[in-house]
Parts: structure tokens; C-alpha cells; sequence
């Protein structure tokens, strides 16, 4: 029996097939065990014919997909273990696995796991999270203070496979970093730039504007399966409200407007399957209640209405 796994790294969350090619001299019936991800054997399949089939083993991947944000005090970089998943099927005692990301897209020609902008906002007590397919290789990330040209090696960190690489912002962390310049440039509320690297390879150069205040602050888990931060840059209601015995809170933010790269992110948000609003390390799982973005054709921003319960 000729057995093809699934590409690896394809998401979880799209179909994922094995197929297997009987050879001569192999006779049905052809018996295969399927594990949910976990190890756990938990379906099986049969079949009869002495032809090319199909393995969907999707339905049993579903238990093991999970996404969460990382909470940390520290900048860091590290590899999480809920941003992979293997799929296994047995037969005749012989095991195929294959390793797969946690979301229904595969990721972009430079590997990078994110639908957030190049270009981001945060404020200190906030965090960020940066997640990317990475090769094997010594991963390293510097701060870049804008304007000054100084840089600040934040951490590295050596992988020996091809995976899943998270480098997570605390911006409180930085702030050793960024005070120090913040008037002697000029520049009251400064940029940084977060410079990833593998060995000498140049992977991606993120910016982010430290923010005069803080804002309305919400993570998602993305269609990569990773988590992406954005800070809404507009707040037109807050407010208390109550369901039965719980009390919640529901909000609807704005985007100051909606470019392309403004529009997709939005969709990532309002498909997403969990979104957490964050507070410094608390990260509060909340609802969507608009199931689209409430356009002011007047003053042109772009709402979204969120609820805690």
C-alpha cells in the first residue's frame, strides 16, 4: 500500500486527505485507524475496492484546534504549541503523520501568519504577537528606535525544524528601551521598529507608533491560526449591560477609515471563531454583535459593535 500525506502545514481547517494507492499483490478489505490529533485513536475507515482513495480525516482534527493568546510579562520568542496539530492515520500497524497549522488559509509566500498591518499602533501595558513559518535557523529580534538609529537585541532563539515561530511584544518591556530618547529627538510619543531575523536573513521589519493614550485594544484568532492585535482608534459606545445574571459590557469601535488593508483585516475579525478583548495581561473573550461593519457615509468611519457576554 502506496500511502500520500497531506501537504504539511496545510491548515486544519480546510479538508485534509490521505490517499492510498493499493499495489500488487495487496487484497481488500484495507482497514485504517484515524487519530484526532492527539494521539487518541478516534475513527476508522474500510475499504473494499482495489482502487485510488481518499482519507478525509478532517472531521477528526476539530476536538484538537485551539487557539489562545499568549499572556506573558516579557518580550519573547518562542514556539507555542497550540499553533500545530498532526493528523495520523494507521494501517497494518504503520503509522503516517502529517503536521498542519490551525487555521482554514495556508500562509503567505513569506511564511508570515498574520492579516495585521505592517504599520501597527500600541501603547504601554500592551502586547503583540508576531507569528511565522520559519525554517530551521537562529531567530533573532532587535528594537529599532526611529530616528535615532539605535538598536536593542530583544532575543533569540534556535530551531532545529521547519515550525511555527511566535515573537510576542510586551511593550511595558520596552520602555527601558524608549524612554531614554522620547525628547532628545524630539519625538514625544516615538516609533520603534521590530527587525525579525533568520541567522542573516531579513524576515520582517514591523513598525509600531507608541499611542498619546490608551485605546480599545481586541485579539482574534486569524485565519492562519495564529492571533492578531489591533488597537480601534475610535470608541463611540461603552456600556454596561446585563443577560439573566451575568453582566457584560458592550462596545462598538471605529476604524478611522477602511483602506484595503483596513478591509481585510475587519473580515478577519468578523469571521473569526474567538476574539478577546485585551487588558493588560487579561484577555476577556467577547462576541461580534454586528455581523457587518456599520458604515457613517457622513463622517466616513467604520463601526463594529462587540459583547462580553
Amino acid at each position: 500500500m502506496k500511502i500520500i500525506n497531506p501537504t504539511e502545514f496545510s491548515p486544519a481547517l480546510q479538508s485534509v486527505y490521505y490517499t492510498a494507492i493499493p499495489e500488487q499483490g495487496d487484497e481488500g478489505p484495507y482497514f485504517f485507524e484515524i487519530s484526532d490529533g492527539s494521539g487518541t485513536v478516534a475513527g476508522a475507515k474500510t475499504f473494499d475496492k482495489d482502487d485510488t482513495f481518499l482519507i478525509n480525516v478532517s472531521a477528526y482534527l476539530k476536538s484538537g484546534i485551539d487557539v489562545a493568546p499568549a499572556p506573558t510579562q516579557q518580550s519573547t520568542i518562542i514556539c507555542l504549541p497550540d499553533r500545530t496539530l498532526n493528523s495520523n492515520i494507521i494501517y497494518n500497524g504503520a503509522s503516517y503523520s502529517t503536521v498542519h497549522l490551525m487555521g482554514n488559509f495556508f500562509t503567505s509566500d513569506d511564511g508570515l501568519m498574520s492579516e495585521q498591518l505592517t504599520a501597527r499602533s500600541i501603547y504601554y501595558g500592551d502586547q503583540d504577537e508576531i507569528t511565522f513559518l520559519s525554517d530551521a535557523g537562529e531567530i533573532t529580534a532587535e528594537i529599532i528606535i526611529q530616528g535615532t538609529g539605535k538598536k536593542f537585541f530583544l532575543q533569540s532563539l534556535q530551531i532545529t525544524d521547519k515550525s511555527p515561530v511566535t515573537v510576542i511584544i510586551n511593550c511595558d518591556d520596552l520602555k527601558e528601551f524608549i524612554e531614554p530618547y522620547r525628547y532628545r529627538y524630539g519625538e514625544k510619543f516615538p516609533s520603534f521598529t521590530l527587525s525579525i531575523k533568520n541567522e542573516e536573513e531579513q524576515l520582517f521589519r514591523i513598525t509600531y507608533h507608541i499611542l498619546r493614550f490608551p485605546g480599545i485594544r481586541v485579539c482574534w484568532w486569524n485565519r492562519y491560526g495564529a492571533v492578531d492585535f489591533f488597537t480601534f482608534p475610535i470608541l463611540t459606545e461603552k456600556r454596561t449591560v446585563k443577560k439573566g445574571n451575568k453582566t457584560g459590557l458592550n462596545f462598538t469601535a471605529g476604524f478611522s477609515s477602511l483602506t484595503e488593508e483596513v478591509n481585510n483585516l475587519a473580515a478577519g475579525i468578523l469571521s473569526s471563531p474567538q476574539i478577546w478583548l485585551t487588558s493588560g495581561d487579561e484577555f476577556i473573550p467577547v462576541s461580534v454583535v454586528s455581523d457587518s461593519i456599520i458604515t457613517d457615509t457622513y463622517h466616513s468611519p467604520q463601526y463594529v459593535s462587540f459583547s462580553t457576554i
